[in-house]
């Protein structure tokens, strides 16, 4: 994975966290925070704070987070 701007983060993109598991994906940017819709049978949204991201590439973002970090409210 390339560094690349936080800022080119794109809906539709797959985020995965620090534990190797895929969160979900972005289905909006809001401002300092990405808007997650969750993958599996429950579903549901998570927001995940843009200063999280560790690297991107297009199509895919890798936070500094694991998916129980991103999942538990803030």
């Amino acid at each position: 994975m390339q560094n690349v701007d936080r800022e080119m983060v794109q809906p539709g993109w797959e985020v995965w966290t620090s534990d190797g598991e895929l969160l979900g994906k972005v289905i909006q940017i809001d401002g300092p925070v990405l808007k997650v819709k969750k993958g599996g049978l429950i579903g549901g949204e998570v927001l995940v704070p843009r200063d999280s991201i560790r690297e991107v590439e297009e199509g895919r973002v890798e936070v500094v987070l694991t998916k129980q970090e991103a999942t538990t409210s803030r």
